[in-house]
């Protein structure tokens, strides 16, 4: 066999991310790997990915646990050769060498804004080679006893932080809400699943309308970049789930050729691969549009954020009763206050009144 080396990179892990925190090695330096085989765990703000190796060979690891990686970093080199293997790391660990004698700082770009941020003087950072953001942070933090305790955001909550604070900066959020009485469809509901032996559940439904919505409200399956909006082919629904108090993000891909149930079974697919640790990166890729559901909760009515590289999420929040008067009889209706946040440099109320309007249309159609 021909000897060579070969990167393991970060794989693309979703329009909305582009990095990951490394939170599991699952082999030593050196060791023998096949290909195939599950060489770490890397965690982005939708969920847990075991990383495959693309080679066979001895492999030698080039980040470590904690570590950010962003999409295209290399993990790991692998090599058919251990010399080979041995050489490279040499060659690698002379070049660090290199860097660690120049005894001038540098400063990452989030650490450069950091000092700027609390006017910290570079001169009290005792430390060589890169500062990074942490660095600049451990300075300012509080150190008496006036906290029961300090925490520290780590893996997706970190991860999810960062990406909800770029969206909440440049995507100028809007909302509006609409009442939908949900008691005929509730009715159905019952009806299906005692004489069916598919299982279908409001948030099937829900997604089912919405994908037929987002056929005709084209500026709500997009995003915009500058002053140019980029209007998705496909129509890849995104459901938050919650999982132990994370939360979790899978795509429903091409939402707008299922039905209700198939949704359903969809969605279930990919939660018990979460719950198994097992699951696949294209499951929490491409999404193109968000429903929020917390239509489990007490709920009532929430502003959810748009991600990133999308217009527009979906709140579900939870049911409702009022008293309506029907035939002059006093009736229990059960209703959602169904919410949309938008993108309003682009999309206006009257956009989203129509669009959240045409959700409820093609709900009846089904009904």
């Amino acid at each position: 066999m021909k000897k060579n080396k070969n990167y393991i990179l970060t794989p693309q892990l979703d329009a909305n991310d582009d990095k990951a925190l490394v939170i599991d090695i699952n082999c030593k330096n050196y060791s023998s790997i096949n290909e195939g085989d599950i060489i770490a765990t890397i965690e982005s703000t939708k969920a847990t990915f075991e990383i495959p190796s693309d080679y066979s060979g001895f492999i030698y690891f080039l980040c470590d646990i904690d570590d950010e990686v962003k999409v295209g970093d290399k993990i790991a080199l692998v090599s058919d050769d251990l010399k080979v293997l041995n050489q490279i790391i040499d060659d690698l660990n002379n070049e660090s060498d290199v860097e660690k004698n120049d005894k001038s700082p540098k400063l990452t770009k989030k650490a450069e804004a950091a000092i700027k941020k609390y006017k910290i003087d570079i001169n009290k950072i005792n430390k060589k080679g890169i500062i990074k953001e942490k660095d600049i942070l451990d300075l300012i933090k509080p150190n008496d006893d006036s906290y029961q305790e300090i925490l520290t955001l780590k893996g997706n909550k970190q991860l999810g932080k960062d990406l909800m604070i770029a969206s909440k900066s440049e995507i100028p959020h809007s909302y509006v809400e609409i009442e939908f009485n949900v008691t005929k469809l509730l009715q159905v509901i019952s009806l299906l699943q005692k004489e069916s032996a598919n299982f279908v559940s409001l948030l099937g439904i829900i997604t089912y309308a919405t994908a037929n919505a987002l056929k005709t409200n084209k500026f709500f399956n997009s995003y915009r970049y500058n002053n140019d909006i980029f209007i998705y082919k496909d129509i890849n629904i995104g459901i938050v789930i919650s999982n132990d108090n994370d939360l979790s993000l899978p795509i429903v891909r091409n939402s707008d050729f299922l039905l209700p149930d198939q949704i359903v079974k969809e969605l279930f697919r990919i939660r018990k691969e979460l719950l198994k640790n097992k699951s696949k990166i294209k499951d929490y890729t491409d999404g193109t549009f968000t429903i929020s559901a917390l239509d489990h909760t007490a709920i009532k009515s929430f502003v959810p954020i748009i991600h990133p590289k999308q217009s527009a999420v979906l709140a579900l929040p939870s049911i409702t009763e009022k008293l309506s008067l029907i035939n002059e009889e006093v009736k229990i209706e059960k209703v959602i206050n169904l919410g949309i946040s938008f993108d309003h440099s682009f999309i206006n109320a009257t956009m989203a009144n129509n669009f959240l309007s045409d959700i409820i249309i093609a709900i009846e159609e089904f009904i």
